[in-house]
């Protein structure tokens, strides 16, 4: 019975913006607009972005070696 009622207590300090452990209230980021995201993935300032070009270019450079050396 205490448990879930700490549970609840938990639960009610997060969804009033209280991390886990911390008294004092976290700021969370401002979420991003789906146009936000989309220029961040344009421009590669997205990690994500970033690993997908990377492994993009990789495959393309492996392609042209097995297209040329094939």
């Amino acid at each position: 019975m205490r448990i879930a009622a700490n549970r609840a207590l938990v639960d009610q300090a997060r969804r009033s913006g209280y991390g886990y452990g911390t008294p004092y209230p976290v700021r969370r980021p401002p979420r991003k607009s789906v146009r936000t995201h989309l220029e961040e993935i344009y421009y590669g300032e997205s990690p994500v972005a970033a690993k997908v070009w990377a492994w993009l270019v990789a495959l393309l450079i492996l392609g042209a070696v097995l297209v040329l050396f094939g």
